[in-house]
């Protein structure tokens, strides 16, 4: 392990500039989390080195802005806004919809804005996000997949050696994933399940390193999720391919789930004949509150029999303060890891630190990878009808440890049926780095 990532910090963040503006774009449920994280680390991390941060936001809601801290200036709109302050950074917390229209307006009337830390995805459509790159490269930029600072990745990754040695090597055979909720009832504006893939995507992309994926087949259900919500593809049955590895993706998303769903299980063959899986779980109830859940099974090939080696809820969270100062969470690790890689010079940015945040590539490219699901993909079969609340359904892949060694095997032997080997450029063209250390394992990834 390299040292702690807050040594680094008062060691080489010497920022000529020690005021900054932030705006906050929306108040509402993310944006207010984003506000209170952004307050603690000016508190606690930057104004011990000096730097101090004078935080805005706008939301057109006057509900949202009266539950603001009085220390945060509200913003009925961006004309407002940018009239009365000139933003160093922006946070967009907007809705999808509003991103390309919000960023165009900040581009135009702030042209010195320096860093834009934003909520996934960059825009709706990939077309829009290619019009903004010119400026977004002028920038900072940090996209928030927020699963991805989860702390189960550390934990996986102190493990894997010592297991990869101790099953005689380890290598992939398949993921699958399911990630959805019900949102019957949400009359949001929404652009479907291309949204809430996003996360578990980029966790195959990014986490486990095999990155460029694309969707072999599928099939999908568009229509309305309510009344008043948007006709979109609100749920998806598919297999993708990672085209650095070769690897297969079974990936089934919804909203129409019967309640809230986050898992990926990463299968892996085994040298001593074994075959393991690393059951990830995210946003489940643990003591009381939201946890994320580490187990790791090993499956006997002869007789489906699993035997659980680890059943783990890791909460160590790193966010490059000293342990402790911050509040554990993943939107307080996304924004003081994002400002502390801004505030320090490129030269002496941390690979460790910045191997955890999606820069714009990143964010280009996981885009790229999830607006393959939409109605004009000849590769997905959709058929239109609209959502019926009543009548909610369960994802296809639940955890292995509920299934009979029948349906363990079968599973296994889906995966191992669409095995390909790696392409020949699978060694290059990636954008994305390794992150935390798990792609540094290379028979594993």
């Amino acid at each position: 392990m390299s040292k702690p990532l807050h040594d680094d910090f008062g060691a080489q963040a010497r920022p000529a500039q020690k005021h900054f503006q932030v705006l906050v774009l929306g108040a509402g449920v993310m944006g207010q989390r984003h506000i209170a994280s952004l307050i603690e680390i000016a508190d606690k991390v930057l104004a011990p080195q000096g730097i101090t941060l004078d935080i805005a936001a706008v939301d057109r809601r006057d509900d949202m802005l009266k539950v603001l801290p009085a220390r945060v200036t509200p913003f009925a709109d961006m004309d407002s806004a940018l009239a009365a302050q000139k933003p160093d950074i922006a946070v967009m917390a907007f809705n999808d919809d509003q991103h390309i229209s919000a960023f165009r307006k900040l581009f135009a009337e702030r042209p010195d804005l320096q860093a834009v830390l934003t909520e996934k995805p960059l825009t709706e459509h990939l077309r829009e996000a290619r019009e903004l790159e010119p400026e977004l490269r002028k920038r900072y930029l940090s996209m928030n997949t927020v699963v991805n600072f989860s702390p189960v990745f550390d934990r996986l990754t102190e493990m894997m050696p010592s297991i990869d040695a101790a099953h005689g090597g380890l290598k992939p055979i398949g993921f699958e994933a399911i990630w959805g909720k019900n949102r019957t009832a949400d009359t949001r504006p929404s652009i479907g399940v291309p949204s809430e893939s996003v996360h578990a995507l980029s966790i195959i992309s990014d986490m486990f390193g095999h990155a460029r994926l694309s969707l072999e087949q599928g099939a999908a259900k568009k229509g309305y999720l309510s009344e008043k919500a948007a006709d979109v593809i609100y749920e998806i049955d598919s297999t993708f391919r990672s085209g650095k590895t070769g690897t297969p993706v079974l990936f089934h998303a919804s909203y129409v789930f019967d309640s809230q769903h986050r898992k990926v299980t990463a299968y892996y063959g085994a040298g001593n004949g074994d075959a393991l899986a690393v059951e990830l779980d995210f946003d489940v109830k643990h003591n009381g509150q939201n946890a994320d859940r580490l187990r790791i099974h090993r499956i006997d090939r002869a007789s489906g029999a699993i035997e659980t080696l680890v059943d783990e809820h890791p909460s160590e969270i790193v966010n490059g303060a000293a342990p402790g100062l911050l509040r554990a969470d993943r939107i307080t690790a996304f924004n003081s890891l994002s400002m502390i890689d801004f505030l320090t010079p490129p030269q002496k940015r941390a690979p460790a630190l910045a191997a955890r945040l999606s820069n714009l590539d990143a964010a280009l490219e996981v885009q790229a990878e999830v607006e393959q699901i939409n109605p004009q993909n000849r590769l997905l079969r959709v058929s239109e009808m609209d959502a019926d609340p009543k009548a909610l359904g369960k994802p296809k892949y639940g955890s292995i440890t509920e299934a009979g060694a029948d349906a363990v095997l079968a599973r296994l032997a889906a995966l191992e049926s669409l095995q390909k080997p790696a392409p020949p450029h699978a060694l290059h063209g990636s954008h994305r780095a390794a992150k935390k250390g798990l792609v540094e394992i290379s028979r594993l990834f």
